[in-house]
């Protein structure tokens, strides 16, 4: 009697556990492939989650990608197959607020090719703004010198005070 107690209590925690492992395999996303090869990128695995599918991305190709927490654990609800980089990057940050950075061609031969993507930042919900450039960032503010009408007016209130 003892016994079979004892293994329908082992077979209970046997069955949370394998349980708890599942739930963990479902919120670790759904499995993806992606592939990207001479600027053409295929992606297959609907669900998947879009920081694990950037992170991929970014081991792939030489893109830094920084991905909000808030949306890191989102699914992306679409597969595709042989897209330009820059149409499939579109289509993954669909609906997504996001900035991508581009680097000049730096050989004289590439200066026809389009602009390479260097850096993907996807934002959270709500919080895209404008980003200053590294050159506005070193650049000091500039103070626009007065119109004569503004001077005429700052004399007039330094007569009257």
């Amino acid at each position: 009697m003892k016994i079979k107690k004892l293994l329908r209590c082992s077979f209970g925690i046997l069955v949370l556990l394998a349980g708890g492992e599942i739930a963990a395999q479902n919120l670790a996303g759904a499995s993806f492939k992606l592939s990207v090869k001479d600027n053409v990128v295929s992606f297959q695995g609907e669900g998947a989650l879009l920081g694990e599918v950037l992170a991929e991305l970014e081991r792939q190709t030489d893109i830094k990608i920084h991905v909000s927490d808030s949306v890191a654990t989102e699914p992306i609800p679409l597969s595709f197959d042989d897209f330009p980089l820059a149409e499939g990057l579109k289509l993954l940050l669909r609906g997504r607020n996001y900035i991508l950075t581009y680097q000049k061609p730096l050989l004289p031969k590439d200066r026809d090719s389009p602009p390479k993507i260097a850096e993907i930042r996807v934002l959270p919900d709500g919080e895209a703004k404008e980003v200053p450039t590294e050159a506005q960032k070193r650049a000091s503010p500039q103070q626009v010198p007065p119109t004569s009408s503004q001077k005429e007016k700052d004399e007039s209130n330094d007569i009257e005070e």
